[in-house]
């Protein structure tokens, strides 16, 4: 159906909504073969012990078993889990070997495996299994793991693994000058992404073709893919996996080693073999996330002008280096100059292995941790010169740009307007009334607080300035049948975020057709040929430039084949609502439909012309996306229990030009949602052994939905100059922007009392004992 009306704009109803809705949404643990077994994974109790031996004698013999390895049956004869180069900063990462051969370094870690008939049988056998394990000292704390004399998570290396600077002017100089500096030591707590399903999957060798098949709750199929073929020794034309629906992933899915043990146990038993994990086992293995004690030093003169910024930063790895963590240190450092101009700044970062859980990205990535540093030492200044927070902040902005700027960190900011997203956030929150309903209520004895908070954050996957390499690529390939219906195969796999729909959005305004003749498919490698993921605030950036890039390609040819169907010079086409329109005689047109079967006809194409309407494209950006904000929260205290009652957040997003403005609105609910839960609830609590003491949701608490404030949300935009779409990355931004504004906020409160920072997360126990202290 054709249509004049653009789409990209418009709230058009999420179209992946209605399956789910109606329990008709197929996960991992959905999908039956027949002839499946079940695996079942024995884990190390101990955070660093050496394995002595292993005897599976007993679980062999239990009823349904099939199969029980150790890492002496998988190593040497598989690859380790490929982990990402670091030749940039001049490190190279621990070899990460799918399950534990000779040494434990995490509770968690995985030291054998059973598969039996039987989901039950399978683990009721791994409790037979007997380890005899010789416990290590293990290192917890970061600080501490990186002495000299801590012990070593990896005998053959120290626990240091990348010592990264950088400096901008004379901060020693600035810090000599300044009329104050604050000075503190804030940490950034690890905490786990719980996504809704859990990680599992469902392996299927086929001998006789010598491929393997993966169902996988994975956020990067394509990346998987590859890792499984380098993994298992096989092209990568010979590994399929496939994306089904997945419930959740915020960073934390990727590729997991546990996959490649299922394929393994399915080529050595010939069978399907599927695997879902208990909450505990995510707890306990899929990866935690931020994990950063930082030292802040912030100067500035008399007028609150920001003269210097020093950061040191430690980064506790847990016990490898998965995926881009090792980097994200350095990236959240950059970052940690927020929106301003600070003219001297030395960062320095140390990364090190500690026996606990691996760490990755999770929503932010590494910039929620940088984001909460410069905003934390913001409002620090303004109570020391006496200043409010909204007005340290505009003394401070960068000005507005419409292109590329190198900030102090090191970042190359596309655009920005920093300043008026405070303003609009400010008119947004009635923001001297609210300062004024501060006054009353302090009068009547309650301890009410404001917390302002800007921030920004990367998107689009473009070269990072530290790693030029990192660049990402995205895939699209649009191909129109016949009958004029369009389907998009996007290299990204959405997975909750509305790609599908925004994406069809986008190229049915290439064609000017309805979305609904669009289909878009993505998340299987057997379908859509190449492709990155979704992750990182890149799937609108390059996954919609890919398939708009794409689309125009087929339009373009549409152009010259309708030109020759009418006898029109080609310059003179247009497509007009689904139409195409000869411009020199408007009378002489085309529908869609027709001209699209045309190029299924020999007669009725051009001698030069390929048969068919099918092209791709892989977009390369040209460089990294910032979108950015300003929050502010509203809460009261109770001084006498610390309970936090957080009642607004109001939020001012700026993520250019909005393609559905009603998934961006749930985009800022679930992020700073999950941002709320850093500030107040969340955090992964070890004891001194490495012992993880909340692995269930009965002792780690996330946010539910009585749990979040009332939202006041709105937009400005700022289109990114680096793509033709104008679009910036959007579902990290308030995961970035929410802790801070709520801690400012809960500081703000208690500031009369003498309160002037509080660690995360604020737990009635911390925010009470704060006010103790501070009272003495």
């Amino acid at each position: 159906m054709a249509t004049d009306a653009k789409l990209v704009g418009q709230s058009v109803a999420r179209r992946e909504d209605e399956k789910l809705l109606l329990g008709r949404g197929a996960f991992v643990e959905d999908i039956k073969v027949p002839g499946t077994q079940w695996l079942s994974l024995v884990r190390s109790p101990h955070a660093h012990a050496r394995i002595r031996s292993i005897d599976t004698s007993a679980a062999l013999q239990a009823p349904g078993v099939t199969a029980v390895f150790t890492g002496k049956d998988i190593h040497p004869r598989f690859g380790t889990n490929p982990t990402v180069p670091l030749r940039f900063y001049g490190a190279e990462s621990a070899p990460y070997d799918l399950i534990a051969v000779d040494k434990a370094r995490h509770v968690g870690e995985v030291v054998a495996v059973v598969v039996a008939d039987t989901r039950y049988g399978a683990r009721d056998a791994a409790d037979l299994i007997f380890v005899d394990y010789e416990p290590l000292e293990a290192a917890i704390d970061v600080e501490k793991a990186l002495r000299d004399d801590a012990p070593r998570v990896h005998d053959d290396r120290p626990n240091g693994i990348i010592h990264w600077r950088h400096q901008l002017g004379n901060v020693s100089q600035a810090f000599e000058e300044a009329a104050v500096i604050v000075r503190e030591r804030i940490v950034n707590q690890k905490i786990h992404g719980v996504p809704m399903e859990p990680r599992a999957g469902l392996a299927h060798w086929d001998p006789v073709q010598e491929t393997m098949s993966l169902w996988a709750t994975v956020q990067t199929p394509h990346a998987l893919r590859d890792h499984l073929a380098e993994i298992l020794h096989l092209s990568s034309d010979s590994v399929r996996v496939v994306a089904p629906d997945v419930g959740g992933g915020f960073g934390v899915k990727h590729e997991d080693p546990e996959y490649a043990l299922l394929c393994i146990a399915s080529m050595h038993l010939g069978v399907p073999v599927k695997w879902v994990a208990t909450r505990t086992e995510d707890f306990l293995a899929m990866h935690q996330a931020r994990g950063k004690t930082s030292y802040l030093e912030v100067s500035a003169d008399a007028d609150g002008k920001l003269t210097g910024l020093r950061v040191r930063h430690l980064h506790d790895l847990g016990a490898y280096a998965k995926g881009p963590e090792p980097s994200l240190s350095a990236s959240s450092a950059m970052i940690s100059t927020g929106v301003y101009d600070i003219p001297n700044v030395e960062f320095e970062v140390r990364n090190g292995y500690t026996n606990t859980t691996p760490q990755g990205p999770y929503r932010g990535a590494g910039r929620p941790e940088g984001i909460h540093l410069i905003e934390r030492g913001l409002d620090r200044l303004a109570s020391e010169l006496g200043l409010d927070p909204t007005e340290i902040r505009r003394r401070n902005y960068l000005p507005p740009f419409d292109q590329p700027m190198r900030t102090g960190g090191g970042d190359v900011f596309d655009s920005g307007n920093y300043e008026a997203s405070l303003d609009q956030v400010m008119e947004l929150s009635s923001y001297r009334q609210l300062r004024e309903q501060q006054q009353q209520a302090r009068a009547e004895g309650r301890h009410m607080g404001i917390g302002v908070a800007s921030w920004v954050k990367t998107g689009g996957s473009g070269p990072s300035p530290v790693d030029p390499s990192s660049s990402r690529y995205e895939w699209g390939r649009v191909r129109v049948d016949r009958g004029g219906k369009v389907t998009l195969f996007t290299g990204s796999s959405p997975h909750g975020q509305g790609g599908e729909t925004v994406f069809a959005q986008i190229v049915a305004d290439v064609f000017g057709i309805s979305d609904d003749d669009v289909t878009v498919l993505h998340g299987d490698t057997a379908t859509v040929a190449h492709g990155v993921g979704t992750y990182g605030s890149r799937a609108l950036v390059t996954g919609g430039m890919s398939a708009k890039i794409a689309a125009e390609k087929v339009r373009d040819k549409m152009l010259k084949l309708s030109a020759h169907m009418m006898g029109c010079e080609p310059d003179h086409m247009t497509l007009e609502g689904g139409v195409f329109v000869c411009t020199t005689n408007r009378e002489r047109t085309l529908p869609f439909a027709e001209v699209a079967d045309a190029s299924f006809q020999v007669l009725a194409r051009p001698a030069d012309m390929e048969f068919g309407l099918d092209e791709d494209s892989f977009y390369q950006p040209s460089g990294l996306t910032y979108n950015f904000g300003t929050y502010i929260a509203v809460v009261e205290v109770d001084t006498e229990t610390g309970d936090v009652d957080l009642q607004r957040l109001y939020t001012v997003d700026d993520q250019g030009v909005i393609v559905n403005p009603m998934t961006v609105v749930g985009q800022v609910h679930g992020g700073a949602t999950q941002g709320i839960g850093q500030a107040l609830y969340e955090i992964s609590e070890y004891d001194q052994t490495g012992q993880l003491l909340n692995a269930s949701l009965m002792d780690y608490a996330i946010p539910t939905a009585e749990m979040t404030p009332e939202f006041v949300v709105a937009f400005s935009e700022t289109p990114s100059p680096l793509n033709s779409l104008g679009v910036k990355g959007m579902g990290e931004g308030p995961t970035t922007g929410a802790p801070s504004a709520v801690v400012n906020a809960v500081v703000d409160a208690l500031s009369p009392l003498g309160v002037s920072h509080i660690e995360m997360p604020l737990t009635p126990e911390r925010v009470w004992r704060a006010i103790q202290d501070a009272q003495g």
